[in-house]
């Protein structure tokens, strides 16, 4: 399987992915115009905020901050909830509010100049991508083929 992190049971082996990860809020430069950039996690009240619904009808996600041991969870607002991450990408790009999500999903438009990126110091860190499989002394080779393609593309 694939999952976060490298947590895994007695009997299983973890190969990384991907990079650790970080959240990355940001909004585009036309949205951010006119308002403040918040510089703490509870500014984001005065803003409008793209929610992020789990897809199948799971709940709201409730954006996660952390700062030393400082730790904060926060229902944003907005009028706007997805439930794909490409949405709220392209929701941001064109304005229409904050977006809260994986850095690495947001990295080419921060980049280009087409979102910026704020309260990073509060956007936690964490392991990235692992895949994982029990462990046995002869990986079958259909699933080391699958490793190697995996790794390759890193």
């Amino acid at each position: 399987g694939i999952r976060l992190g490298e947590r895994l049971e007695k009997d299983m082996v973890a190969v990384k992915l991907s990079e650790d990860l970080q959240m990355a809020a940001v909004a585009a430069p036309a949205y951010l115009e006119n308002r403040t950039i918040p510089r703490h996690p509870q500014e984001l009240h005065q803003h409008r905020c793209i929610n992020f619904q789990w897809p199948g009808g799971g709940n709201i996600y409730r954006w996660e901050f952390a700062r030393g041991q400082r730790a904060l969870e926060i229902a944003v607002n907005g009028g706007l909830t997805v439930n794909d991450t490409e949405l709220m990408i392209r929701a941001a790009l064109d304005g229409v509010g904050v977006a809260y999500m994986l850095d690495y999903q947001v990295r080419p438009w921060i980049e280009a100049g087409k979102l910026i990126r704020f309260l990073e110091a509060w956007s936690p860190r964490f392991p990235g991508f692992y895949l994982y499989h029990t462990s046995s002394r002869q990986v079958p080779p259909a699933l080391r083929a699958f490793i190697d393609f995996l790794l390759a593309r890193r």
